[in-house]
């Protein structure tokens, strides 16, 4: 990258730049925390109105995972973000670690809405890690253009191959905008 990443600060402000990369600039501080927020709010509130039936524990499960899909996608798109995942000492290996801790999004989404549906989880998280793979052993240039199809592709799944949780079908297009596109591109 053009340059490399700043430090972390100390305590909870660098537990904030790991997430989303040190040198965040307000603007992206705020642009971030704002889209966080709306989609941390819009998801429990769209699931109550609409009477999905969900749980207690269903609806915490689905603000936390509209909190970090809405906010990752922005985040990740961020100078910072990309200078911090991209700083010297990472590896395919760290990359694709970082892809499969995200799995246990699909997983819980599988588990506490689908009833533990393994096909969900397999199809997706199969889809997830193969354009991971693909992305990260492209030259840098292809990176991007062949993240935005692969992404296109897990959006056509979503839309007419495994039926979406209602409520939940934001989770598939979002993720693969956060990882595939947004941390990989």
């Amino acid at each position: 990258m053009e340059t490399p990443a700043a430090e972390p600060r100390p305590g909870l402000a660098g537990a904030w730049d790991r997430l989303v990369g040190p040198g965040t600039t307000p603007s992206e501080f705020w642009l971030t925390l704002s889209v966080a927020l709306a989609g941390g709010l819009a998801v429990p509130l769209y699931g109550h109105n609409r009477d999905l039936g969900w749980t207690t524990p269903q609806i915490v499960v689905a603000t936390v995972l509209a909190l970090d899909l809405f906010g990752g996608v922005v985040a990740n798109a961020t100078t910072a973000a990309r200078r911090w995942h991209y700083r010297p000492g990472r590896t395919v290996r760290h990359h694709l670690a970082f892809i499969a801790v995200h799995g246990l999004h699909l997983f819980v989404v599988a588990w506490l809405f689908y009833g533990l549906d393994w096909a969900y989880f397999a199809a997706y998280f199969g889809y997830l890690l193969g354009a991971a793979w693909l992305v990260l052993n492209l030259p840098w240039g292809l990176r991007r253009p062949v993240a935005m199809a692969l992404t296109a592709g897990a959006i056509l799944l979503n839309a007419y191959g495994l039926t979406p949780v209602p409520g939940l079908q934001w989770v598939v297009p979002l993720l693969f905008l956060k990882l595939v596109v947004g941390y990989l591109g």
